[in-house]
């Protein structure tokens, strides 16, 4: 896989490459995988009752073929037992059918619930993980949008498209098998059939492929436009900018409209391509039959038969289309997800911490140097040594690099070149549990958490007690660095 395929890297892209699209399908394909991993036994089982649900089904025109061939015959002759037993077996298979499919459709719901909390869960935590240099550049509103419009994509494919999908291949396989047993070159016909629908779903596959990652490219701006709109409001106001804000938004609007018009008129080529295909196919059948009825090389009941069973092959076909418009859907939302859970933190917890004993909070940057990613120089080559329990004011005009030192300390960054150290221990070498209980970074943002008004102020600790809350607001005879404009 390029580098340009790589993680969220060049996602609004929708014209990858051949190997880069290969590339980002296969990972898609492999959290798809992943998801299924831990359900797989019961993803067996829907399988199982899904294919004996199926088979149930297409047992009905052989059973009519039966009937009139044979049971009725008998019938004539005085022996009711054929026509009774076909019956029967009938009013069986269809009732079998009944109680499958009703299971099957309940155990795909309960399958796709668990697959999508699993991913809810995982995506949230992996983003809380990852470093705040990619938060800077990937905005809350992308992240929104893999959580809920691309996971709503899946959803809607894990709900109902893969049983349509499951039970309808499933039932037409078992039709051709029943089409082949009653007449094999009839089957040929049906078989024949295959070539311009498979010819059909590739060119599909192709173009809606395309068409489907500019829907989710669009679809997250759109998302990102009206959350960072919503979120700013204050200075929306403040500016004046609500109408050159919506005309935006309308632009944004008029993207996506126009990218979910493609895919449509896409599918309203090939569904009905499809029906059409599977028209000509029974009307094939139908003249092939009809004239071998007359020469007598075709029972009657046979080509009744052969009549329903065609008919039904290709009954699945428009559900197979809407699975096929879900998936293609689907694919270019797990897309989208798959890239943002291959992201890695750029700050990585080291491999051996050391542990600090007795900290007193002196920090010493040693020959610091940083750039954010591959910008320019921020900070050139620093040293300064702030001693334990002083207080450090950093002024200077916006964009100095007050808060990025600040953030060096905390290390949500890591130094370019030299380091940062406290009490004589390198950042880097700490664990983060570590570093959280000896640095704390008071933004400027308000944000209130969800527990108690005692944790507000109790950064970098999950928990305490009510007498620890009383002193939560005391200082500790650590530095303090304090930064502002002049």
């Amino acid at each position: 896989m390029s580098a340009a395929a790589f993680g969220t890297a060049n996602e609004d892209n929708a014209n990858l490459s051949r190997s880069d699209s290969k590339a980002v399908r296969r990972r898609s394909l492999a959290l798809l995988g992943s998801l299924i991993r831990p359900v797989r036994l019961r993803f067996w089982l829907t399988i199982a009752t899904v294919v004996l649900s199926q088979a149930a089904r297409a047992a009905g025109p052989a059973l009519i073929a039966f009937g009139i061939d044979h049971a009725l015959p008998s019938l004539r002759a005085g022996n009711n037992i054929p026509l009774v037993l076909t019956g029967v077996a009938y009013l069986a298979t269809a009732l079998a059918a009944a109680g499958l499919t009703a299971l099957y459709v309940t155990s795909t719901a309960r399958l796709s619930q668990a697959m999508l909390l699993d991913l809810r869960l995982w995506v949230f935590r992996h983003t809380q993980r990852l470093s705040l240099e990619f938060h800077e550049r990937y905005t809350s509103g992308r992240i929104i949008a893999r959580q809920t419009s691309d996971l709503e994509s899946l959803r809607e494919l894990l709900d109902s498209g893969v049983s349509s999908l499951a039970s309808g291949a499933l039932f037409m396989v078992f039709t051709a098998v029943t089409v082949f047993a009653l007449d094999w070159p009839s089957g040929l016909v049906v078989l024949a059939a295959a070539v311009p629908m498979f010819l059909l779903a590739r060119w599909y596959q192709k173009h809606s492929q395309i068409a489907f990652r500019q829907s989710r490219v669009v679809s997250a701006r759109l998302i990102v436009h009206f959350i960072e709109t919503m979120t700013g409001i204050r200075a929306v106001k403040a500016f004046r900018k609500e109408r050159e804000n919506a005309a935006r938004y309308g632009e944004l609007a008029e993207d996506y409209r126009q990218a979910t018009v493609r895919s449509i008129n896409l599918n309203g080529v090939f569904q009905p391509g499809l029906v059409l295909i599977g028209n000509v196919c029974v009307a094939a059948v139908l003249l092939f039959g009809g004239f071998r009825v007359l020469t007598g090389d075709l029972a009657v009941g046979v080509l009744l038969a052969l009549m329903l069973s065609t008919k039904r092959f290709f009954q699945p076909v428009d559900q197979m289309a809407m699975f096929y418009n879900s998936f293609q859907s689907a694919q270019a939302a797990l897309e989208k997800v798959s890239g943002l859970l291959e992201e890695v933190p750029t700050v990585r917890p080291p491999r051996n911490a050391v542990e600090l004993r007795n900290a007193r909070g002196a920090v010493e940057f040693r020959d610091v140097e940083f750039r954010y990613r591959n910008g320019p120089l921020i900070i050139p080559k620093l040293n300064v040594s702030i001693p334990a329990g002083q207080t450090v004011a950093l002024v200077g005009q916006t964009g100095a690099g007050k808060s990025t030192l600040a953030k060096l300390i905390a290390r949500f960054y890591d130094v370019s070149a030299g380091s940062v150290m406290l009490d004589g221990v390198d950042v880097r070498q700490l664990a983060t549990a570590e570093l959280r209980r000896n640095i704390v970074m008071v933004t400027q943002e308000a944000f209130l958490f969800q527990r108690l008004c005692g944790g507000q102020h109790r950064p970098g600790q999950a928990g305490g007690t009510a007498r620890g809350d009383r002193g939560g607001g005391e200082g500790r005879g650590r530095t303090r660095v304090h930064h502002g404009t002049p």
